[in-house]
């Protein structure tokens, strides 16, 4: 008897040790199987993120192409004022105006008078450039810059007899001056970083002669040159890329 209970007791002990291992087996299993759940959720959900990513810029894209396809010409214009003239005729030096845009959320471009002339308008003529500048738009901008820009050195005394000059998009010319401006400008003498933009500027070095900026008043009231002043009105017309269909996309 005392042996049919001990076997007894060796045998539900048995059955305890192996329920008890099933048991973590089948804990660890479980385990397991969620470790390997959640792993394979978070991929899916790391996969989703990218497809929703890639779908959201396709679908940037497409309204991209859509506007570009239905694009008109965007216009603005801008009244620049070039003070103390004279100080620069005398010091040789460049004026730059600020920074302007095109249009709203457009290319940024500055206006440069070299009151003295340069080039083959060094001395008798006041010369103007149109530079374009690192924008806070660009990334989302199409280049090369395509415009139609007009410049126009504004009469002070009537609204009339302006002289204006007109600027094209010239494929030409398109690396220096209508590609996308990158890196940091010039170090100023005084250490400063100087705005960057295009190391050529769309140029009229024979813009107007000096002796034309102050007309007697039988031409036709028309002055300039006031109070040492110039003012140029820049109007610009941004022209959309030639086949729009064919834009690239930007991933």
């Amino acid at each position: 008897e005392e042996m049919i209970v001990q076997l007894k007791e060796q045998h539900q002990k048995h059955v305890e040790e192996i329920m008890t291992l099933q048991k973590e087996q089948h804990q660890k299993h479980i385990e397991e199987m969620i470790a390997q759940l959640k792993e394979q959720h978070e991929k899916h959900v790391e996969e989703m993120m990218q497809l929703k990513g890639q779908y959201q810029k396709h679908v940037a894209y497409s309204e991209k192409i859509t506007d570009l396809l239905n694009l008109k010409p965007s216009e603005e214009h801008v009244t620049l004022k070039m003070a103390s003239y004279g100080w620069h005729v005398r010091q040789k030096r460049s004026w730059y105006s600020n920074g302007f845009y095109t249009h709203h959320h457009g290319y940024k471009m500055c206006l440069n008078v070299d009151a003295s002339g340069s080039a083959e308008g060094e001395g008798t003529h006041v010369s103007v450039y149109l530079y374009l500048m690192k924008g806070e738009n660009d990334d989302n901008l199409i280049w090369p810059l395509r415009y139609k820009c007009t410049i126009t050195l504004l009469n002070q005394l009537v609204d009339g007899f302006h002289l204006a000059r007109t600027l094209t998009y010239s494929k030409d010319e398109m690396d220096k001056c209508n590609s996308r401006v990158v890196g940091t400008g010039k170090k100023g003498s005084a250490g400063e970083s100087a705005p960057a933009r295009t190391l050529a500027g769309k140029s009229f070095p024979l813009f107007i002669e000096h002796d034309q900026l102050d007309l007697p008043e039988q031409v036709g009231q028309c002055t300039y040159l006031m109070d040492d002043c110039l003012y140029f009105r820049v109007h610009m017309k941004v022209l959309p890329p030639p086949k729009p269909w064919l834009v690239l996309t930007d991933f």
